[in-house]
C-alpha cells in the first residue's frame, strides 16, 4: 500500500478494477482497456445504424457518433494514452522513492548481510556465507547495531561449526552469548546456548552440552510466552534436543521434548517437524520395549512423509519400522518394510541408506536360515557403503563417517 492514493483503496474501486481485470485484461492483454470499450460502443452504434426499424434521424445520429468515436480512437486516444503513460511513470518513480526511503530506514547494510548469510547457511552454501560475513566484518563494529553484531558473530560460529573449525565456532558462540547477555537480548542468548550445546555434543563434551542445553531451555520457557517467537524454531530445536537426550540415555527428558515439539509443530501445521517428533516418540517407546506404541508412531511418521511427498523421510521411516519388526522377531513384516526402504533409497540415490537396508535384510535372511541370501546382501551392503557420497558440510561428513563405519562394522560382524 505504499504510495497508493486514498481513493484507490475504496472497496467499490478495488472491486471494479478487479472485475475488469478478471473479465478483460487477463484474457486480452494488459493494454486493451480503451480498445475494448471503443470496440463495444462502435459495434452497438453500427448495429443501430443499420437496423431497418430505426428512423432516418436515429441512423444519422448513430453514424455521427460512430464517426466521432472512430476519430477519437485514431486521433485523440493515442495522445491521451501518451499523457496517461507519462503520469503512470511519474507515479511509479514517486512510489519507488517512497519504498526505498522506508526500506533504507528499516534495513541497514549489516542487517542485510546477516540475512544473506543466514539464507546461504540454510542452503548449505557455506563458503559463500563465509565470504559475506568476512565482508560484513570489514566495517568497524562501533557503527553496527548491537543486535546485528550479535547475529553476525553467531552466524560466523554456525559457518565455522559446519565447516569443521570447532574451536573458532566455540569462540564465536561464547562471544555471541556474552554480548547478548550484555545487551539483554534473551532470544540471542537462547540461540547461543543452543549452538554451544551442539558444538560440545559433537566434541563429546556431554556434561558441557547438557549444561548449555538446560540453560537454553530455561530461557525458552519465557520466550514461548512472548508474541513473535517462532514455533518453527522451537519445534526444530526441541526435536534435536530430544534426539540428543535419547542418545545419552535420558529417555524421559527425550519424550518430554518430543511431545512439546509435536505440539508446537501441530499448532502451525509444520509437517516435517511433526514427522520428526513422531519418530523421536517411536524411538523412545522402542527403547523401553513398548513396541506397539513405537509401531504406531513410526506408522504416523511414514504417513506424514507420504502425504508430503518426502521420499527420503519415508525411506528412513520404513527402515526404522523394519528394524522394529526385526527386533520383535516378526521377520516377514521386517522384510516387507526393509524392501520398501531399499526401493526408496535407490530412488533417491541414497547409497548409505541402501547399505543400511541391505545390512538389515541380510540379518533377516540369516535369522530365516537363508545363508546364501544373507551373505549376498551383507556383501552388497559392504560394497555400497564404500562408495556412498558424503554431503557438503563438515559436520554432516563427520556424522556420515560415523554412520558409515557403524554400518560397515555391523555388516562385517554379521
Amino acid at each position: 500500500g505504499v504510495g497508493v492514493r486514498w481513493w484507490e483503496k475504496l472497496p467499490f474501486v478495488l472491486g471494479a478494477k478487479l472485475l475488469f481485470w478478471k473479465i478483460v485484461t487477463t484474457r486480452l492483454g494488459a493494454h486493451v482497456s480503451y480498445e475494448v470499450i471503443f470496440f463495444a460502443l462502435l459495434l452497438a452504434l453500427t448495429t443501430l445504424h443499420w437496423a431497418a426499424e430505426i428512423s432516418f434521424y436515429a441512423k444519422a445520429g448513430g453514424a455521427f457518433v460512430t464517426a466521432l468515436l472512430g476519430l477519437s480512437y485514431f486521433w485523440l486516444y493515442p495522445r491521451a494514452k501518451f499523457v496517461k503513460d507519462q503520469f503512470s511513470k511519474l507515479r511509479a518513480r514517486e512510489r519507488l522513492e517512497m519504498i526505498q526511503a522506508a526500506w533504507k530506514e528499516k534495513w541497514s547494510a549489516a542487517s542485510l548481510l546477516n540475512v544473506v548469510a543466514a539464507l546461504l547457511v540454510e542452503f548449505d552454501r557455506l563458503d559463500e556465507a563465509h565470504k559475506v560475513l568476512k565482508k560484513s566484518e570489514e566495517g568497524p563494529d562501533e557503527n553496527i547495531q548491537p543486535q546485528m553484531l550479535v547475529q553476525r558473530i553467531r552466524l560466523s560460529g554456525t559457518v565455522h561449526h559446519d565447516l569443521g573449525d570447532w574451536n573458532r565456532a566455540l569462540k564465536d558462540f561464547t562471544t555471541s552469548l556474552r554480548l547478548s547477555q550484555e545487551y539483554g537480548d534473551v532470544l540471542e542468548q537462547y540461540r547461543a546456548f543452543q549452538a554451544l550445546g551442539h558444538v560440545y555434543a559433537d566434541r563429546g563434551n556431554i556434561q558441557e552440552a547438557i549444561a548449555s542445553y538446560e540453560a537454553g531451555l530455561g530461557l525458552l520457557a519465557g520466550l514461548e510466552r512472548e508474541e513473535g517467537t517462532s514455533r518453527l524454531e522451537v519445534s526444530e530445536d526441541k526435536n534435536r534436543l530430544g534426539e540428543f537426550y535419547q542418545k545419552i540415555g535420558r529417555s524421559d527428558k527425550a519424550r518430554q521434548l518430543a511431545g512439546e515439539a509435536l505440539a508446537a509443530a501441530e499448532a502451525m501445521g509444520y509437517r516435517a517437524q511433526q514427522a520428526q517428533s513422531e519418530r523421536n516418540l517411536a524411538l523412545y517407546f522402542q527403547s523401553r520395549g513398548e513396541y506397539a506404541q513405537a509401531r504406531d508412531h513410526f506408522l504416523r511418521d511414514i504417513r506424514i512423509y507420504q502425504e508430503t511427498g518426502d521420499q527420503r523421510g519415508e525411506a528412513r521411516g520404513q527402515l526404522d519400522l523394519g528394524i522394529l519388526y526385526l527386533t520383535q522377531g516378526e521377520l516377514v513384516e521386517a522384510a516387507t518394510a526393509l524392501h520398501g526402504a531399499y526401493d526408496l533409497f535407490q530412488t533417491t540415490s541414497d547409497k548409505l541408506g541402501v547399505a543400511e537396508a541391505l545390512l538389515f535384510l541380510g540379518m533377516v535372511h540369516r535369522l530365516k536360515g537363508n545363508l546364501d541370501e544373507a551373505l549376498q546382501d551383507l556383501q552388497a551392503s559392504l560394497n555400497t557403503s564404500r562408495y556412498a557420497n558424503p554431503p557438503l558440510s563438515e559436520v554432516e561428513k563427520y556424522e556420515f563417517g560415523i554412520a558409515n563405519r557403524r554400518v560397515t562394522a555391523e555388516a562385517l560382524y554379521q
